[in-house]
């Protein structure tokens, strides 16, 4: 009603309607605009509140107040031949906000007000479909219609509670084919490779090698309490950063066309919904270079059977990879961190 009351406060309706005279015409208040000071005086809850925010808050809500009974005159006056003002029964819990109007409303009718008791009057006919459809209700054998919906709708449930694809991570679909590991385990726990993934994921790769050295080791050491790591596994850790990111392979990203790290991938495969995250792919002349980091405990002797227990899982990157770019997939490396290798699968 307040917005139509400024729509017409220029213009007059043959009849205007008042609705909701049980509204309190109040909203809590947590801004209060401070239009002097050119600030806003913001408070969340206790504790959390400017200096003097009670006394704030009062002037605001008597700002509103008084905006509030300004936009009741205009809608009362905006009537030209009949206002109408609900009012609610003597035992309801009415709110303040048209009080004042409803107050003056006298008990009976006069020649200025007409009082009409809503409960006297003729409820009006319903033409059309709704009545067929009450008496379709309360034929025997119930309501056709509604057992109609009802079926569809436990139809449309069941067919939207079918999954076409299984969700499941590239790790442990991969682990179904894969061969056995050469080394059990990451060299330092999970926790150490992924301090290992996370350096070199934020380390520029356009980084020049002159002051790498310092810049690795000074962010691992700042990274490695995080993952409940000492001092000693953040030195390691940088080590096989630094042997990392001189790679002719990360020379090959840092010269390529557009180049992504720790890309989030979901793809269709079979009847699978495939989740994982690329460690580092690039394109390459038109085609893509897919890249896993391995922090893994192995000799050098190890790499090729080690490596040959996680291409599973650079297959099913490079599938969809391909999907998602439409580009063909050029390599699949495995990048051991510790030994400073890779190895394509």
């Amino acid at each position: 009603m307040l917005t139509i009351a400024r729509k017409l406060k220029k213009a007059e309706a043959p009849i205007v309607a008042l609705f909701d005279t049980d509204d309190r015409g109040y909203s809590p208040t947590s801004t209060v605009p401070l239009w002097g000071e050119g600030r806003i005086a913001i408070g969340f809850r206790g504790g959390c509140q400017p200096p003097d925010w009670d006394a704030l808050v009062r002037r605001e809500e008597k700002k509103g107040r008084a905006e509030a009974r300004r936009l009741l005159y205009v809608a009362c006056t905006r009537a030209r031949d009949l206002l109408v003002v609900p009012r609610p029964p003597m035992d309801a819990d009415a709110g303040g906000f048209w009080k004042e109007l409803t107050d003056r409303l006298p008990a009976a009718s006069d020649a200025d007000v007409r009082v009409v008791d809503a409960e006297t009057l003729a409820r009006p006919e319903v033409p059309g479909r709704g009545r067929e459809l009450w008496a379709l209700a309360s034929a025997e054998g119930g309501d056709a219609v509604a057992a109609r919906w009802d079926a569809e709708r436990k139809d449309l449930l069941l067919r939207a509670a079918e999954r076409p694809r299984t969700p499941i991570s590239a790790t442990r679909l991969a682990a179904r084919t894969a061969p056995p590991p050469a080394a059990a385990a990451e060299a330092g726990g999970r926790d150490f490779g992924s301090l290992v993934h996370r350096l070199l994921e934020w380390m520029p790769l356009e980084d020049v090698e002159a002051g790498r050295r310092q810049r690795v080791r000074a962010m691992a050491e700042a990274l490695a309490p995080s993952f409940g790591l000492d001092a000693e596994a953040a030195d390691r850790a940088a080590a096989q950063v630094e042997r990392a990111l001189g790679l002719p392979v990360i020379d090959r990203a840092r010269r390529a066309s557009r180049a992504w790290r720790e890309l989030s991938l979901w793809f269709p495969d079979g009847a699978h919904l495939v989740e994982g995250i690329v460690d580092l792919v690039f394109e390459e002349d038109g085609q893509l270079v897919v890249v896993d980091y391995k922090s893994d405990a192995i000799a050098d002797g190890q790499a090729l059977a080690q490596a040959a227990h996680h291409a599973p899982q650079l297959q099913l990157y490079g599938r969809g990879l391909a999907q998602a770019a439409g580009l063909p997939v050029r390599e699949r490396l495995v990048l051991f961190t510790a030994l400073g290798r890779t190895v394509p699968v």
